[in-house]
């Protein structure tokens, strides 16, 4: 815990120094964001790029561009914001717009809206998979009702139905408060159709584990969590993720199976607006 924290501590001296030269005009190279981490270069690229979803090179490259922006489109142009990005040349800056925003000087000069959007978006990781931030957090203790699932974990969406069938005859909808999921298997290294997976629920009311429901005892504690924003198919690269950040800092994991909790149900919620956190229990 206190390696990791210290590690994530890192890592905001190194954004806290982008930050200044963004507002002095002081860019830093690569081996000073470094520096600023106390780290060596080949530690601090890896480390970095674990905890914030990107390189440092993109991070520094954001900063410089989407700083520029405002520059782009006064009287000074794609010069202007040349000298105030630093590049050395207004072909090098025209190539880092376009590779960063899918976009043109002239395109973004031209459209309002595009420019609107892609000054928005630039200031934001890109975040591949719509992996976001992992954070360290404290679970607390957590009493499940679950049903197990076998088959396709692309086709969960029956479990749930099958376990909310289950649990609407013993209390009502209201009093469901937190929609859970447990892995068991593997689908890249388990058959499709004999993946386990445990549909959960949290709830303000007692539940009787009759028929297909058992109760579940979750133990609270520190975890590793990642926000998965997006397509919640994608959960099995999020666990790839953390698996990999456990790796990389040193940590040792309980031997709890991962947890994911559900912040929107993808029957009513549009795709790119679905959040779930996934956690990976930390060994006390």
């Amino acid at each position: 815990m206190a390696r990791t924290a210290q590690y994530v501590q890192r890592i905001e001296r190194a954004l806290a120094r982008i930050e200044s030269g963004a507002a002095t005009g002081d860019w830093p190279s690569l081996a000073q964001l470094a520096q600023a981490a106390a780290m060596s270069e080949f530690h601090f690229h890896r480390i970095y790029r674990i905890l914030t979803g990107e390189t440092p090179q993109t991070t520094l490259s954001r900063a410089r561009v989407g700083g520029s922006l405002p520059v782009l489109t006064g009287p000074d142009g794609i010069m202007g914001a040349t000298d105030a990005s630093a590049y050395a040349t207004s072909q090098s800056y025209a190539r880092a717009l376009k590779s960063l925003t899918g976009a043109t000087a002239s395109q973004l000069r031209a459209d309002p809206e595009l420019f609107a959007k892609v000054s928005a978006q630039i200031m934001q990781p890109a975040n591949p998979d719509g992996v976001m931030a992992v954070e360290i957090v404290e679970l607390s203790p957590l009493k499940l009702a679950a049903a197990r699932a076998v088959g396709d974990f692309s086709d969960l969406n029956h479990g749930f139905f099958h376990l909310f069938e289950l649990v609407l005859e013993q209390i009502a909808p209201d009093q469901v408060t937190g929609i859970y999921g447990i892995p068991l298997d593997d689908p890249r290294h388990t058959p499709a159709e004999l993946c386990r997976f445990d549909c959960a629920i949290t709830a303000s009311a007692n539940i009787v584990p009759l028929g297909d429901l058992k109760l579940l005892q979750i133990g609270g504690g520190s975890a590793l969590r990642l926000r998965l924003e997006g397509d919640y198919d994608n959960v099995h690269a999020a666990l790839d993720h953390l698996y990999g950040l456990a790796i990389a800092l040193d940590l040792e994991l309980a031997s709890e199976l991962p947890l994911n909790f559900y912040h929107n149900d993808p029957e009513e919620t549009p795709e790119e607006e679905l959040l779930a956190d996934i956690h990976l229990k930390l060994a006390e």
